[in-house]
């Protein structure tokens, strides 16, 4: 029986293999490691989607639920689909991922079964991720974002009042925005009014969108042009270009969000997912098709 005490994997089954699949009863995983959701999220480790029928003998299979339930897809489940089948409902799922972790996923590595536990820590290795990287940090400043997050209801309150807003685009936009610039809920705030109007927007998903260099508007091609030859902007830029990298060779498929440009008739401005964008058109120079939210003033 082989055990490997650093990376918390141990020998369960008869056949002496790691265990990646759900067996009911069998949760012995010890010492689990407290990892937090949104951090497994935001690195490429696990999707977190809408629920799906997963069952291939169902006339449902592949459809949506209606019941509010969701599904959590690992790195190690996306790269054994593309491998063993293609035509999972799995790689249907990822498409529609749900990028703010939902306030009952918050301790999923401590609840969830050994399988999947193995699942997550077999993606961090994949991905080259150290395991303390994704723990949480119980911090005060931390846990009073929680608790204000909680009794203030701002992921609440927003989406009552932009209930149309899809929800890619309302957790990596209008959340984001509004949970990090805060200021811009304040009607004495010279951002006010932006944040106002972007709240008139009206979406459209284009699922499979041919984007070319020449489909974008001058300051998109602009910002893109030197990046793409390989300058970086920021710390951290460059491994967040080859985390979108690996999650696109891996069969990920995160959407883009883009708006119609007012000034430039029939072109695109880039707004949200740029280092996948950028690797996209480093893969595929002369364009490619890819699912897109574009915005509509």
């Amino acid at each position: 029986m082989n055990l490997i005490n650093t990376l918390y994997e141990t020998v369960l089954d008869l056949h002496t293999e790691t265990t990646y699949r759900y067996r009911e009863g069998r949760n012995t995983v010890p010492d689990r490691l407290n990892f937090d959701t949104q951090k497994l999220i935001d690195c490429g480790a696990i999707v977190i989607c809408k629920g799906m029928n997963g069952d291939p003998e169902s006339p449902d299979y592949k459809k949506h639920l209606d019941d509010g339930s969701t599904n959590l897809i690992t790195l190690y489940n996306i790269k054994h689909a593309i491998k063993n089948n293609p035509d999972s409902w799995i790689l249907e799922a990822i498409k529609h991922p749900i990028t703010i972790a939902p306030i009952g996923w918050k301790d999923m590595s401590l609840e969830t079964y050994d399988g999947k536990y193995n699942q997550i820590l077999w993606s961090l290795k994949k991905l080259g991720i150290p395991y303390k990287e994704m723990l949480k940090h119980n911090s005060l400043y931390e846990t009073v974002l929680d608790l204000h997050e909680l009794r203030g209801g701002l992921y609440r309150e927003l989406r009552k009042e932009l209930p149309d807003v899809p929800e890619w685009v309302f957790n990596d936009l209008y959340y984001t925005t509004a949970r990090f610039n805060p200021e811009m809920m304040n009607p004495t705030h010279p951002n006010y009014q932006y944040f106002q109007d972007l709240k008139k927007m009206k979406w459209k998903f284009f699922p499979n969108l041919h984007i070319t260099m020449d489909k974008l508007d001058s300051e998109s091609r602009h910002n893109i042009g030197p990046r793409i030859k390989g300058a970086t902007l920021f710390d951290g830029d460059k491994e967040r270009h080859e985390k979108q990298l690996e999650l696109l060779k891996s069969g990920s498929k995160k959407p883009l969000i883009m708006a119609m440009n007012r000034s430039e008739k029939g072109k695109l401005e880039m707004w949200e997912g740029w280092h996948r964008l950028i690797q996209l058109f480093i893969m595929n120079p002369d364009g490619f098709d890819y699912p897109v939210y574009v915005g509509i003033r």
